[in-house]
């Protein structure tokens, strides 16, 4: 019993050790384009941030949560939408939902309530007008951190330059384009003026051509002319030459072998005798003998051996 007991508290007092960390509150506050997100912890927290495109993601390892911490939603705030808390036996998710195009900074205090991690999310990492960056510069200036707030107030006026240089060259084409109407509407006056002034030139007859008779030329002939521009075309396009050479070695080789066919079978069979032993007529002999006591009959001999059947009978009778 007092084992089972010592077990139990050595594994209580590991569980305290390994999570020993709590995520104990949460806080949100909207400065207008940026957001900060405050978590509140007992101890040095472990955390991992993702950026995602439309979403950060934290995770803080080794720690619980406060059952009192839950999802929040944000219909009317321009950064973020939802915070959405997942929390697993090894690590607590946070899924922060914000917009396209969002910024993020973070970083950690030590305070009397415990350790705080501070995240600080933008509406755009950087900012497009020079309001949203004017509106950078006060939130910076509000959290005491003036040296940014400088930053950004550099931004604005540079935006603002770039924002009034634009909308001077816009009023300058603005300026320009009636001009250019008023010139193009005189020019077509002016030469409407001299098409009307121009003096009417009398017509005259035309002088008789004399009719200049060409000679036909037939297909052959023209064929026959462009000849040699045909040829060299081909000799130039080295793939059709190739082509049309490929061709004629195939026709060459395949008439070559009909003509060859072709001897072979005018070529009279010749039956040349064996000179070997084999085709004596003793052999012949005794083979036959054998073979008509093998009870072999004489047609079928005479066909075995290209004999005629009277050359079998001669040979059997011993002839």
């Amino acid at each position: 019993m007092m084992k089972k007991t010592l077990f139990l508290l050595i594994l209580l007092s590991f569980s305290v050790s390994v999570f020993a960390n709590m995520l104990l509150n949460f806080y949100h506050a909207s400065h207008g384009p940026v957001e900060r997100l405050v978590f509140v912890f007992s101890d040095y927290p472990r955390y991992r941030l993702r950026e995602d495109v439309l979403d950060v993601n934290l995770s803080f390892l080794d720690c619980r949560r406060n059952p009192e911490i839950r999802t929040e939603v944000f219909e009317k705030q321009n950064v973020i939408s939802r915070i959405t808390f997942v929390e697993t036996d090894a690590f607590i998710g946070v899924l922060i939902n914000t917009f396209d195009g969002y910024g993020v900074e973070h970083f950690i205090l030590q305070t009397d309530e415990g350790y705080k991690l501070v995240m600080d999310v933008f509406r755009y990492k950087d900012p497009p007008t020079a309001s949203m960056a004017r509106d950078y510069a006060s939130f910076y200036e509000k959290v005491g951190l003036s040296y940014k707030s400088f930053h950004y107030l550099q931004v604005a006026d540079s935006l603002q330059l770039a924002r009034e240089n634009d909308i001077k060259q816009e009023l300058m084409q603005m300026e320009t384009e009636p001009v250019k109407m008023i010139e193009e509407a005189v020019d077509t006056v002016v030469i409407e003026k001299v098409e009307v002034a121009q003096p009417v030139i009398e017509k005259k007859e035309p002088k008789p051509v004399k009719q200049i008779i060409v000679e036909d030329i037939t297909p052959y002939k023209k064929f026959s002319q462009r000849l040699p521009d045909i040829l060299k075309d081909i000799y130039e396009d080295k793939m059709l030459m190739f082509s049309i050479v490929f061709v004629g070695l195939v026709i060459f080789v395949m008439i070559l072998m009909s003509v060859i066919r072709r001897f072979k079978r005018s070529r009279p069979s010749e039956h040349a005798k064996p000179t070997d032993n084999f085709g004596t007529e003793e052999f012949q002999r005794v083979t036959i003998k054998r073979l008509l006591a093998n009870g072999w009959q004489v047609e079928e001999i005479a066909r075995e051996l290209n004999i005629s059947v009277e050359e079998v009978e001669e040979f059997g009778r011993g002839k």
